[in-house]
């Protein structure tokens, strides 16, 4: 009867060990369960953050060309000729910046040309015209395609 005593007390405490190192494993398990859904979520949240971020570029983006757009096409009260006066200024300044950087060219070509002005000032002078040029070529050729109408 004593060692069936023992055995018992001894099965029990056993027992109710073996339940605290389960229920660790488990709330172990729960946790790292938790924190893989914390991860997912998070991942979850910043692709979300970057799609609102996208979204609202191309939205912004929509609203400066939609001003461009409307800024061109917008005329007052003035004469018709000062109006294709002003449609013509882009163009016109397009049309010069080919020419300036084809002069570059033509001069830098020219063994003549290149020694007279200082290495400096004309370096500086190619690399303004190139910029304009190439920004001048970006927003005349670039995707200026108008959006999609606005249903209402």
């Amino acid at each position: 009867m004593i060692i069936e005593t023992i055995l018992g007390v001894l099965a029990g405490g056993l027992g109710s060990w073996v339940s605290k190192i389960i229920g660790l494993y488990e709330k172990k398990q729960d946790y790292e369960h938790e924190l893989k859904l914390h991860e997912l979520q998070m991942r979850v949240r910043q692709h979300e953050t970057e799609r609102e971020l996208a979204i609202a570029e191309t939205q912004a983006y929509s609203a400066m060309r939609e001003a461009s757009y409307s800024h061109d096409s917008a005329t007052s009260t003035t004469s018709q000729w000062v109006n294709d006066v002003l449609r013509l200024v882009r163009p016109f300044l397009t049309l010069l910046l080919i020419l300036l950087v084809w002069a570059i060219w033509i001069s830098a070509q020219s063994s003549v040309n290149s020694h007279l002005w200082g290495a400096g000032i004309h370096q500086k002078i190619v690399e303004g015209v190139l910029f304009m040029a190439s920004a001048a070529f970006a927003w005349w050729f670039g995707d200026r395609a108008p959006g999609t109408k606005k249903l209402s």
